[in-house]
């Protein structure tokens, strides 16, 4: 079968590193001819499945009118596959209530224009709210796959400890970090202010990476972030990486003690989670639809209430004080990484691209 990838590759962020590892995983079958495009290249003709990793702003703006989405798939006339990756049905966090009401007007408009209008034979999703979204707006059941984001089984590099942790200035601290683009739905102020609550110069809050240089809106969060750390007087206890390789950043998840996964709202599920979880390393979650979802299948997380930042520096004290929960939590992020390696979410895809096309044959033969 020959298969038309539209992904965010050359993207930083997890999408687009989600992108790379399906991408590879699915080259592996001989069966399989893939060839991969981006989201701008014009789409080549004589194939079987056109399968396109969808988040809003690969397309431009997230308001109709002002994103391609639905134009790009136009003329298109074999099978579509589209991978969701954050489905927005309402205003999002912060925004001011006058605002709001025109705000969901646009969204559900750009959802129908986006979702309903193109004639998609079927959606992947990774999380059990998007399920409920997308019947809600009206899509079929049997249109939808809801599959388990799949993990990367990240090995932890064998370094010098102490060369690392002198080099970023963590020498007999315990390390907490956050991976992945600043922005404001991963909750970075929650974490702060856990920090802050916790009162112990021991403790070291490392944000390994930095915002979107496309991002306007997440520079400015990152800037409101650097003054209330002046605030509050963390200057010491807080590294902000900015962008790091990929070797500097497994350096750094190497010395980590614990992860932090502070997230707000329901989107999608976060590939920043599945990453962390694929190091193997104790985390600490916020209990979000998408992350309890995976709590639920192997209670490898530590959860505290979403926004809670009291609860939060509760969760920190409790695994800093306990090594033997925190090797237990690890333990169980590694049997997750297997049972959901991205080895097998390709393989889920290879199962769904037949079945469409054995339905696809069948409707052809009954014309």
């Amino acid at each position: 079968m020959k298969i038309i990838s539209v992904t965010s590759i050359k993207e930083k962020g997890g999408i687009g590193f989600y992108s790379k590892q399906i991408v590879s995983h699915l080259s592996r079958f001989k069966d399989i001819n893939l060839i991969e495009i981006n989201n701008h290249s014009k789409i080549p003709n004589n194939y079987d499945i056109l399968h396109v990793q969808h988040h809003y702003s690969f397309f431009g703006l997230p308001l109709p009118f002002f994103n391609k989405f639905n134009s790009y798939l136009k003329n298109t006339k074999p099978i579509i596959v589209v991978t969701i990756h954050d489905l927005i049905t309402n205003s999002p966090i912060g925004v001011p209530k006058v605002f709001c009401v025109v705000l969901n007007y646009l969204i559900k408009k750009l959802n129908i224009k986006s979702f309903i209008e193109p004639n998609i034979n079927h959606f992947i999703i990774h999380s059990r709210n998007q399920l409920y979204l997308l019947n809600k707006m009206g899509i079929s059941k049997n249109k939808i796959s809801l599959l388990p984001m799949g993990v990367p089984l990240n090995s932890i590099k064998k370094v010098n400890f102490s060369q690392i942790r002198k080099k970023w200035d963590l020498e007999g601290k315990i390390v907490f970090s956050i991976l992945g683009f600043i922005f404001r739905r991963k909750g970075y102020e929650i974490a702060l202010k856990a920090l802050e609550r916790l009162n112990d110069k021991n403790t070291v809050l490392v944000i390994a990476g930095d915002f979107n240089p496309k991002s306007t809106i997440d520079r400015d969060y990152r800037k409101n972030l650097i003054k209330y750390i002046r605030k509050c007087h963390l200057e010491e206890q807080v590294v902000i990486t900015g962008y790091l390789s990929n070797n500097e950043f497994k350096d750094l998840v190497s010395v980590t003690d614990i992860i932090l996964a502070p997230f707000r709202g329901n989107y999608g599920s976060p590939y920043s989670l599945s990453t962390a979880i694929g190091f193997g390393k104790p985390i600490i979650a916020s209990d979000i639809q998408p992350v309890l979802e995976i709590q639920n299948r192997m209670n490898c997380l530590e959860i505290f209430k979403d926004g809670n930042d009291k609860d939060l520096a509760k969760k920190m004290s409790k695994l800093m004080k306990d090594t033997n929960y925190r090797k237990q939590l690890a333990t169980r992020a590694k049997n997750y990484s297997k049972k959901y390696s991205f080895d097998k979410l390709a393989l889920q895809h290879k199962r769904i691209y037949n079945h469409l096309l054995r339905q696809e044959r069948l409707l052809s033969k009954n014309k």
